[in-house]
């Protein structure tokens, strides 16, 4: 079994998952499944991720696989910042910021819905998803910081390229481990309302004139799920195929109609997972010619139900992602936040997710017992113009440097920005850099993205959760959900600007 899973694969996380395509739509997260990095994840899981550590990702030398490496490899910091200088203008070089805490579970609540379903159908499945989850040790994060290290004026360093002293590691000498899976955090594509049967025959998918061979693995009235052997098949999520089934024999009332009247039949592709084999989920036009197909499959799939076995993985990704989610989040070392934009367009909206065991970053807005103040935000930020940039660039970014400062006379604490100095003076930087040691001093980063609508059936299960509560208070929720205009992370990257301080002593 694959010790690491990668989740939170949406949309949003597009652009960290580019270090590792290796196609369209296809990435090998093999370069994380290392011994080594494995014990460094324990490392950061100790020291609840308050210590430091970078992962550089770049392209092997045939340009294609990702390899990746921490900087704790380098038995050298001056290798490890040699080996920055040298690659950081590289198209296809990122650096990360790893997080990594032992897993907290969450509330039994958002997660018995989905195991209850999987359970009715499949008590082994469910006993499988729970042991899973009686596993789980540590979750992590990739943050991505490319640009703060671009901004450590690493070419003062004045390398000769290709110095051999800052080679990366070998990893090959590391043991690799089963490659990561990756569970998508959302409801599945199709949100599916009818059962699909498994089962194996041949078929011929035709997309743009061009006919590729495939297998079935499920069938139902409205959709199908079918291998290709080619990982990298020129189809794509929303490409039109027609599908035809050369292996049905005759002398069946409804494969007959089905062979006579739809040889070519139209599907849509709703999704695709590549690899080998190559998955590829469709389901039918709602057209007339798409209605009559239903019912001459309604009747085909009628004769045999005894003998085709019901299809789960729909129902057992749905659990095992809102497992995973849930201890993610409740784990989470960054602060989630959102914002929305009111009716007017003009006023923003902020709210911020606190967990029920909170990360040192969100312990430092804590500004009273149990009371936390994000206001800085709002002060120092100008949403307006970081949500635009979203809105056209898909993400967008933003960096404060705060200060917590004890209010006189009282308990209480607030959380002030400041301006990093502008002057060259040496002095009043390096003491500027240094004070970052102290704790009271944080250098964050807000990542903001589009929000990824969940699909409606989801939506509808939140709501119908929140029976009970007055209706006001439900449609003022779903109001402020259709707000929504950008969703993102608080995340600590003050050792992203204090590494500073090491490498100007490495440049002396």
């Amino acid at each position: 079994q694959a010790p690491l899973k990668i989740v939170f694969s949406n949309h949003n996380n597009a652009i960290t998952l580019r270090a590792f395509e290796t196609s369209p739509g296809h990435h090998d997260l093999s370069a994380l499944a290392r011994h080594t990095f494995i014990r460094t994840l324990v490392s950061l899981a100790n020291r609840d991720s308050q210590s430091d550590m970078l992962l550089a990702v770049q392209r092997s030398r045939d340009g294609n696989l990702p390899l990746a490496f921490t900087q704790n490899e380098f038995k050298e910091s001056g290798s490890w910042y040699g080996y920055l200088a040298q690659h950081i203008d590289d198209q296809d070089f990122y650096v990360f910021k790893v997080l990594a805490r032992f897993v907290q579970n969450p509330a039994l609540h958002r997660i018995l819905s989905d195991l209850d379903q999987l359970a009715t159908q499949s008590t082994d499945l469910a006993e499988k998803l729970l042991k899973e989850a009686e596993n789980l040790y540590i979750a992590g994060s990739l943050i991505d910081v490319t640009e703060q290290v671009r901004g450590w004026e690493l070419q003062r360093l004045n390398l000769e390229a290709d110095s051999p002293q800052f080679q990366p590691p070998q990893p090959e000498n590391d043991e690799h481990l089963p490659a990561p899976e990756v569970w998508p955090v959302r409801y599945i594509e199709e949100n599916r309302s009818e059962n699909r049967f498994t089962g194996q025959m041949r078929l011929i998918l035709q997309h743009r004139e061009v006919r590729y061979g495939a297998r079935s693995r499920d069938l139902s009235t409205r959709g199908l799920s079918a291998y290709s052997d080619d990982p990298d098949i020129p189809i794509a999520k929303g490409a039109k195929v027609l599908v035809s089934f050369p292996a049905l024999k005759k002398n069946s009332g409804p494969i007959e109609r089905l062979r006579s009247g739809f040889g070519e039949i139209p599907y849509e592709v709703v999704g695709i997972t590549r690899g080998t084999p190559t998955l590829i989920r469709m389901k039918q036009s709602s057209d007339e010619q798409g209605t009559r197909l239903a019912r001459i499959l309604s009747g085909f799939i009628d004769q045999r139900r005894a003998k085709l076995p019901v299809e789960l993985s729909h129902v057992y990704r749905s659990a095992a992602s809102r497992l995973y989610s849930s201890h993610f989040i409740q784990s989470s070392g960054t602060i989630p936040f959102f914002v929305s934009r009111q009716k007017d367009g003009q006023k923003f909206g902020t709210k911020v997710g606190i967990v029920q065991s909170p990360s040192y970053l969100s312990q430092f807005f804590e500004v009273a017992d149990e009371e936390h103040d994000f206001t800085v935000l709002m002060e120092a930020l100008d949403l307006g113009s970081l949500i635009t940039r979203a809105e056209q660039e898909g993400s967008a970014e933003a960096s404060l440097f705060l200060y917590k400062t004890r209010i006189p006379g009282t308990q209480r604490f607030r959380i002030v920005a400041l301006d990093p100095p502008k002057s060259r003076n040496r002095h009043l930087e390096t003491s500027f850099v240094n004070s970052l040691g102290n704790p009271d001093f944080r250098y964050v980063k807000l990542v903001v993205a589009r929000p990824q609508l969940p699909p409606k059936i989801e939506l509808d299960q939140a709501v119908n959760r929140l029976q009970s509560a007055p209706k006001a208070k439900v449609e003022h929720l779903i109001s402020e959900f259709t707000e929504l205009a950008a969703v993102g992370d608080i995340v600590d990257v003050t050792g992203q600007y204090g590494a500073l301080q090491p490498f100007r002593l490495l440049t002396k």
